[in-house]
């Protein structure tokens, strides 16, 4: 079943606790921090699929930091791949930093300290989606993904590009 919530729904006052709350229970909990608080206008989508799940997300500039203490005090043990639809989003984890655009996918997971922002292009909103999946069900030793992770995954080299042209 799709799930399909938007802020625009809610009391204005209400928006952006209810952002923060429901990320913070679907995706991974996070401190999120927006210049948009006072009228925060936003659309969630969410797909669940088994232990995987997919959410589409629409929503203005923001940050979002998740600290040491929360790692330590929730640990969903997630990877989360992200693949940019509009504005751009940048990622430090790890003394790593990432810068993705449209069409780029990014690698993170819950089990590490990370600060991450997203900003709009064209002062509309920010989109993407996020597919979260249980670090036990991916077949593979964690080191090898964990070698991905907080390294942008460009859109426009590689395999992809070449199965659009024509």
């Amino acid at each position: 079943m799709i799930e399909t919530v938007r802020s625009e729904d809610l009391p204005v006052a209400d928006r952006f606790a209810w952002w923060r709350e429901m990320t913070s229970q679907t995706l991974t909990p996070t401190e999120i921090t927006s210049d948009h608080a006072e009228d925060f206008r936003a659309c969630f989508r969410l797909l669940e699929l088994g232990a995987a799940q997919v959410s589409v997300l629409s929503y203005p500039s923001l940050r979002s930091r998740r600290t040491s203490a929360l790692v330590r005090r929730s640990d969903p043990e997630l990877y989360h791949l992200a693949l940019t639809l509009r504005g751009r989003q940048s990622i430090s984890r790890c003394r790593r930093d990432a810068s993705v655009g449209v069409g780029d996918l990014l690698l993170y997971d819950s089990s590490h300290p990370s600060d991450a922002s997203a900003f709009p292009e064209d002062g509309g909103a920010v989109e993407g989606i996020v597919v979260n999946v249980p670090r036990t069900a991916i077949p593979l030793p964690a080191a090898k993904v964990d070698r991905l992770l907080g390294a942008p995954l460009p859109g426009d080299s590689g395999m992809g590009p070449s199965c659009h042209s024509s």
